[in-house]
């Protein structure tokens, strides 16, 4: 299972959008296999990366009038409203007394910090954020706190969460970047049996086909390229059908930016069966 975690790459540094930042970020090629779309990509130097990222997150913990986005600072917050909605409307559903967020690929809890005032009115909650050993090593350092945990395996996760708790998958931005998506999304959700699945910020075909491409970062924010998936919106569905999952909703992710040949959508779904834990 520690495979999962290491396949967590690139950082979100990577998913950073021209809408916020003004810059030309591209997806180019059409490949085979991911692992030839990765021969052809530069790598990164992720201690620069998580460097900044620390800094970032640092200024923006105790100021609500930023916000750390792929480690940028924001000085507007833009919240995630459809994400938003569809977490309350689902704990509202479970009638969730002690909720598990699951976040994989969370970062130093970006969406967490973003997130702190609506999170706030839920009854209990915890946020985990499954992610790379050495974001994980900064974050129990400086970031965990009695609501946020950082983990590097499932099973020490496995351990934490409280036994009867609503659990909830957050896949913010990371499902693209995986080497192998399905796999690894099967995996999480046999070793969880998440009573819920929201999905934000992941890049589709337009045309409805499985594509494998290259998107390529410039160096005026962050020079890098790497491999990309652009899902066929109708395949994913499908699999999460497949796993007994019903979609709640769909909906435009809220600041990346859909091209012609790319949509950034976002899904909520739940399983009918576990709709009455207390």
């Amino acid at each position: 299972m520690k495979n999962l975690i290491k396949s967590l790459c690139p950082p979100l540094i990577f998913k950073l959008t021209k809408r916020y930042l003004k810059q030309d970020i591209r997806w180019v090629g059409n490949y085979p296999t991911f692992q030839e779309a990765q021969t052809q990509c530069s790598g990164y130097d992720p201690d620069i990366y998580l460097n900044q990222l620390i800094k970032a997150v640092q200024i923006t913990q105790n100021d609500p009038t930023k916000c750390e986005r792929d480690s940028i600072i924001l000085d507007q917050v833009t919240y995630p409203y459809p994400l938003l909605n569809s977490l309350f409307a689902l704990a509202m559903k479970f009638r969730s007394q002690n909720l598990s967020i699951i976040d994989f690929g969370g970062s130093l809890g970006s969406l967490y910090f973003q997130n702190k005032k609506f999170l706030s009115l839920l009854p209990h909650f915890t946020w985990h954020i499954l992610e790379q050993e050495k974001i994980i090593q900064a974050g129990k350092t400086l970031f965990e706190n009695q609501q946020l945990f950082f983990h590097q395996d499932i099973q020490e996760l496995q351990n934490k969460l409280p036994p009867k708790s609503t659990k909830f998958l957050f896949l913010s931005g990371v499902l693209q970047y995986l080497e192998m998506p399905y796999q690894t999304l099967d995996s999480l959700i046999k070793s969880f049996e998440f009573d819920a699945i929201l999905i934000d910020r992941t890049s589709f075909s337009t045309n409805n086909t499985h594509q494998i491409t290259i998107q390529k970062v410039p160096s005026t924010i962050y020079s890098a390229q790497y491999p990309c998936h652009l899902f066929s919106k109708q395949e994913l569905l499908a699999s999460l059908t497949s796993a007994g999952y019903q979609l709640l909703d769909e909906f435009y992710s809220y600041c990346d930016t859909s091209t012609n040949q790319i949509d950034f959508l976002g899904f909520s779904l739940y399983k009918e069966k576990t709709c009455s834990k207390d």
